[in-house]
């Protein structure tokens, strides 16, 4: 049974019922709480070994290609 809450003024639950906890938000909080609960955690990165450095240091490259050759190294590892 609800009653006219003397602080507020609105209709409160009375101290022996639970309150609905989406009635606490409105539609837009109540979305981004559920798609925050239904995602899934995201992957762990995955860097370069010792071997995969050794591999692109004895590689000759101009500094724009070690980067580029980098990149698609951890692209490989990362994005399958």
């Amino acid at each position: 049974m609800e009653f006219d809450c003397p602080r507020c003024g609105h209709c409160c639950p009375q101290p022996n019922q639970e309150p609905d906890f989406w009635a606490l938000f409105d539609e837009n909080q109540r979305l981004r709480a559920e798609l925050k609960l239904n995602t899934t955690p995201p992957r762990q990165w995955v860097g370069l070994t010792d071997e995969d450095r050794q591999e692109l240091a004895a590689e000759q490259h101009s500094w724009e290609g070690l980067c580029s050759a980098v990149e698609t190294k951890l692209k490989e590892k990362n994005c399958g």
